[in-house]
């Protein structure tokens, strides 16, 4: 349910960035690469860490251990590499490409440990993702025809975000409602 605020987030960085401006008048509109690619790790960063309880519930804190482990290492080896490699601005999006990256690799990992100890297929997790999908899309569509549309000013970019992403929340409050609770 995370998805539709995630993208309006994405969407909203280049207007939203633009009109924050330090002392001397400066934006920050340089900032709007780094904070969409850190909203998309935060999504991934979120379904990932849905594991967790499944496994401490069931008896393996261990393997929650472990994951908790393998992302520390893998985000800290990817920042200090990053840290070294790049500087400014530069180092700033690769940092925030190392959040990104490190996410989608637990993922598929835990994706086949659903498969293997539980039985649960990548179809049957996609399904519980599809509607928040359609919203996302749907959002994505909107906003994209009102950008087209408009002038380009950031403050009318960030009110039609805000309302496709109410509109699009609200019409996933309705589907929610019509649908009876099921499990994967």
């Amino acid at each position: 349910m995370v998805a539709p605020l995630t993208a309006a987030l994405i969407l909203a960085a280049a207007p939203l960035t633009a009109l924050i401006r330090d002392g001397r008048g400066r934006t920050y509109a340089a900032a709007a690469v780094p904070l969409a690619l850190l909203a998309a790790a935060a999504l991934l960063r979120v379904t990932s860490q849905l594991l967790i309880p499944l496994v401490v519930g069931t008896g393996r804190p261990g393997t929650a251990a472990r994951l908790s482990a393998a992302t520390l290492l893998l985000l800290s080896t990817g920042i200090l590499i990053c840290g070294f490699s790049f500087s400014g601005q530069s180092g700033l999006v690769a940092v925030s490409a190392v959040w990104l990256a490190v996410y989608p690799l637990l993922l598929v990992w835990e994706t086949r440990y659903l498969r293997q100890h539980w039985h649960i297929r990548p179809a049957e997790l996609a399904r519980a993702f599809m509607m928040p999908a359609i919203g996302v899309v749907a959002l994505a569509s909107i906003v994209e025809a009102a950008r087209s549309l408009s002038a380009g000013d950031p403050r009318t970019q960030l009110g039609v975000i805000l309302v496709a992403a109410g509109v699009t929340y609200g019409g996933l409050f309705l589907h929610a409602r019509e649908r009876p609770y099921t499990t994967i």
